[in-house]
């Protein structure tokens, strides 16, 4: 597409991008925007080296001419970043089905090239960190561990998915890559095969104590829970009389309210009320919630598979699409019709003010930035009436001129889910059957939108 854009003249034409979600994930009434800070990184480095134009220089059309011409890959070689504009919401806040969370302003070719880059980065990031909030939010503020590396989607996959689920709510992760690389706290147990290498439970838990007395946490269902807590109690009283305290026990699998209760009754009788139960195995928010609500005396939740692959959702649907050209120093808007509703998409350079009401966010109006109206609309032009004292604007000018901006990392991205979701309502958090977040549009907005339709 974008050698076909030079082909005819127009790859400087400047152009407006937005990205946007079609559907939420998990039946959520939100999604946390992530992978912002990553996929900047890659946008401000645009560039063509010599090997990848050789590559693009072998391959042929299905005449077994070449596929792009000489020219085409002299302009790819002399390309730069330099005229990249980017809007984004911070990374960690919020949004909802429809509403641009990124718009790249740049020469058309340029913005397009960048399509693959921003939905790669910023869509998996997104579920994830997303999952990420339900699971921390199901554990009460609990201590959640991000367990899920040996089944993530491949080694790069699982470093993208640790950020993710650290900046929704994780408090740390077994990835030592993603720590290494990332600076995310690291925590790790052990396995059944530490267990099983040792002739019985009591060897093995003082031999992994006497090895790392700052990390005793025995594993103790590898072969029988109750004789396993039974051992791990009996190795923790003989670790007092050597100055080792013992941090926890951890259960992997069977009935985990039934266990945790029985684990906690002869923790507390043998004078053990420290020793804190962590529980993993096949975890996710449904499950950890149902234990919540059964107040299982468990201290921390290991949840792996279903955190780190996004569990039921294999994607989440986010899409890039042209909303303007500039013409002759002026923005022509564009529209994408469909004969499905939710395909259609908005024209013009777009932005979200949010609104709010004693600090609780109500409801968000998208707005056209070049001709905001203050009269809301839904998308079937009926009315909507809402009282509202204070706003503000989510998109915020990230990227200029091919530069970084504004600075981002990921304890500020962490930070900002928390606010983020302080300020919806409890009823838009609910794992089940949430109360959405009111979505509208500006009276222009709309008049525009419906305008473009009809003359299609």
């Amino acid at each position: 597409m974008a050698y076909g854009y030079w082909f005819n003249g127009v790859s400087e034409k400047r152009a407006t991008f937005s990205l946007f979600a079609r559907k939420v994930p998990f039946g959520n009434s939100y999604f946390v925007v992530c992978g912002i800070e990553p996929f900047l990184k890659v946008a401000t480095n645009l560039h063509f080296s010599t090997k990848s134009l050789e590559y693009l220089d072998s391959i042929k059309d299905s005449r077994g001419k070449k596929f792009f011409p000489s020219r085409f890959l002299y302009y790819l070689e002399e390309l730069t970043p330099n005229e990249i504009d980017i809007f984004s919401l911070e990374e960690g806040n919020i949004a909802t089905s429809g509403e641009p969370i990124l718009r790249v302003e740049a020469p058309l070719a340029i913005a397009q090239m960048l399509e693959t880059i921003a939905i790669n980065y910023i869509s998996f990031s997104s579920l994830i960190a997303t999952k990420a909030t339900r699971v921390k939010l199901a554990a009460r503020g609990k201590t959640v561990l991000d367990f899920g590396m040996r089944r993530a989607q491949g080694i790069d996959g699982s470093v993208t998915a640790s950020r993710a689920a650290y900046i929704g709510g994780c408090d740390a992760t077994s990835n030592t890559l993603a720590g290494y690389l990332l600076s995310i706290p690291v925590k790790g147990t052990q396995a059944h095969s530490w267990v099983m290498s040792f002739r019985n439970e009591e060897e093995a838990f003082y031999k992994f104590a006497k090895a790392m007395p700052g990390n005793t946490i025995f594993l103790v269902d590898t072969y029988d829970t109750y004789q396993g807590v039974k051992e791990a109690i009996k190795t923790a009283k003989k670790l007092i009389r050597e100055g080792i305290t013992t941090v926890g026990i951890r259960l992997d699998s069977g009935d985990l309210l039934h266990l945790s209760r029985y684990a906690r009754t002869h923790l507390d009788e043998a004078g053990l009320e420290e020793v804190k139960i962590f529980v993993s195995g096949d975890l996710d928010e449904y499950r950890i919630e149902e234990l919540e609500s059964q107040q299982a005396p468990i201290d921390a939740y290991g949840v792996g598979t279903k955190l780190l692959t996004g569990g039921g959702e294999c994607a989440l649907q986010m899409v890039y699409k042209l909303s303007a050209i500039k013409e002759d120093g002026r923005w022509v808007d564009k529209i994408k019709k469909s004969n499905s509703p939710e395909k259609i998409t908005l024209p013009g350079r777009q932005n979200i003010k949010r609104l709010y009401n004693k600090g609780q966010v109500i409801g968000d109006v998208i707005v056209d930035v070049d001709h905001e109206e203050e009269k809301i609309v839904t998308l079937e032009g009926n009315k909507i009436l809402l009282e509202y004292d204070s706003y503000r604007y989510l998109l915020s000018k990230v990227v200029e001129k091919g530069k970084i901006i504004t600075e981002s990392n990921i304890e500020r991205a962490k930070e900002n889910v928390n606010n983020a979701l302080k300020s919806i309502p409890d009823e838009c958090k609910k794992l089940s059957n949430p109360s959405k977040i009111p979505v509208m549009l500006d009276k222009h907005l709309f008049l525009k939108t419906t305008s473009l339709i009809n003359k299609i």
